[in-house]
């Protein structure tokens, strides 16, 4: 079933469309919240409040885009109210806390960024999402997205070790 059925079957009064629903975006929506929560607890804890948010909505809500174009900023936000609590750095993605040794430049790099280019970047290359649904999420146009982007490669690319293994 597509994202658009399941919330109205869930509207409808089907829990069962909103688990799959759960079930099929959680795993996205804690991989983006793990970019700005402090921890994997607040990261679980701000999916969470994302999907009773939607939960709560419900019957109102009506998608009129992708819908982790919907979940994106709202996991954020959750995440990045945890965070503010708690720590005072900027945030990084998840797969850089894990991330093998020889990720370090390019981790880097990705600290030297500013906010607003890291997120463009992460979002286009980690989560696969369409400049439109980045555009979506963070309710800027999508020429603003294509800009971040280049300015965030182009940095990228002013680093010589980078450049030789990411831009042969």
């Amino acid at each position: 079933m597509r994202d658009v059925d399941l919330i109205e079957a869930a509207k409808a009064g089907d829990e069962h469309a909103f688990e799959m629903l759960h079930a099929r975006h959680a795993p996205w929506a804690r991989a983006v919240a793990l970019r700005f929560a402090p921890d994997e607890h607040a990261a679980s804890d701000a999916v969470q409040e994302a999907f009773l948010d939607l939960w709560t909505r419900l019957p109102t809500f009506t998608l009129t885009a992708a819908f982790r174009s919907w979940l994106y900023p709202v996991v954020k936000h959750a995440a990045l109210s945890r965070r503010r609590k708690e720590l005072r750095e900027p945030p990084l993605p998840a797969m850089t806390r894990e991330a093998a040794p020889e990720a370090g430049p390019l981790l880097e790099a990705l600290r030297l960024l500013p906010e607003t280019q890291r997120e463009v970047l992460v979002m286009r290359a980690v989560d696969e999402m369409s400049l439109d649904e980045i555009a979506t999420a963070l309710d800027i146009p999508v020429g603003t997205v294509k800009s971040r982007l280049h300015h965030a490669l182009a940095k990228i690319r002013e680093d010589e070790r980078l450049r030789r293994r990411y831009f042969p």
